[in-house]
């Protein structure tokens, strides 16, 4: 539709800078001659928008183009503000610049300060490569280290960046495979932008790429009276010696791991049998290198 790639066209070049009508045309899937005539409709519009022909050409935005205060209503400010403040919490704001740009743009009220847990990968700049390579439409090639030990290379379309789970993946579409994957993101090494655009090809689900599990586990009474209400869920079941069954769902056993440990002897895991004898075997082997 048009107006959608005339609004892409818009964000595209306010991001970049500069692009050319070959770059824009090969995006969209569209011919050179659409792009120029997306170009006037632009102008016409009133958006100061230019393109110049030649080696040192391209199209562009006039510097002092903004986008349109008004288009935001109070409650979408103050949406903007807790999304930014949440970004800014992860670590994805690289600076406290933008934050004060968007704050005197739109008269944003500083009413939220966060501090979460959760950061970027230990590796900033695999993260800031993927996300310019996403933002370009441009494929990649990149060295992965599977939880088994293999080590890849794979090119793929990069299409988003997910935090799930206390972790960060690439989803991505790798065309030898014709199919969706999604990468953890501290396994993605050595990436190579291509100058290769693609379409970009969204899964129906994103949730289905996930490989999920629930596990029953049971908390003693001895933590019951500080950790009931952090996990009140309809299917808690209260046993007679006092203690309960909660059903949760992972997507990795590291995810596991790592949210059984600080229960210690207070968590036991009723089922099922093969992630009982996985978190078994993973804690032999971790006693026996400490031990």
């Amino acid at each position: 539709m048009q107006i959608n790639r005339l609004l892409e066209i818009i964000l595209i070049l306010l991001y970049r800078k500069k692009t050319t009508a070959k770059e824009m045309a090969e995006r969209f899937s569209v011919s050179v001659r659409t792009i120029y005539r997306d170009v006037d409709t632009l102008s016409v519009s009133g958006i100061p928008v230019y393109s110049v022909k030649g080696k040192n050409g391209g199209i562009f935005l006039e510097d002092s183009f903004t986008l349109d205060q008004a288009l935001l209503g109070n409650e979408e400010k103050d949406d903007l503000f807790l999304a930014l403040n949440l970004l800014k919490s992860l670590g994805i704001l690289e600076t406290d610049e933008l934050m004060r740009k968007f704050e005197s743009a739109f008269d944003l009220t500083d009413w939220l300060e966060l501090t979460l847990p959760a950061t970027l990968p230990h590796n900033n700049n695999t993260f800031s490569q993927l996300k310019k390579a996403i933002l370009l439409v441009r494929k990649i090639t990149f060295i992965f280290y599977s939880r088994y030990g293999q080590t890849m290379l794979i090119t793929a379309e990069p299409l988003k960046i997910i935090f799930r789970s206390q972790t960060w993946f690439l989803l991505g579409y790798v065309p030898e495979k014709k199919e969706h994957q999604l990468f953890r993101i501290d396994c993605i090494k050595s990436i190579t932008i291509l100058d290769e655009y693609f379409h970009p090809k969204l899964p129906e689900s994103i949730d289905n790429l996930f490989d999920k599990f629930k596990v029953t586990l049971q908390f003693s009474k001895r933590i019951a009276y500080n950790q009931y209400d952090r996990f009140f869920y309809d299917e808690v079941s209260v046993n007679p010696d006092n203690s309960y069954n909660i059903t949760f769902e992972f997507t990795e056993l590291d995810e596991l791991y790592s949210f059984l440990l600080p229960f210690g002897r207070n968590v036991k895991i009723i089922e099922p049998l093969w992630v009982k004898e996985k978190i078994c075997a993973h804690a032999k082997y971790f006693l026996e290198n400490n031990l």
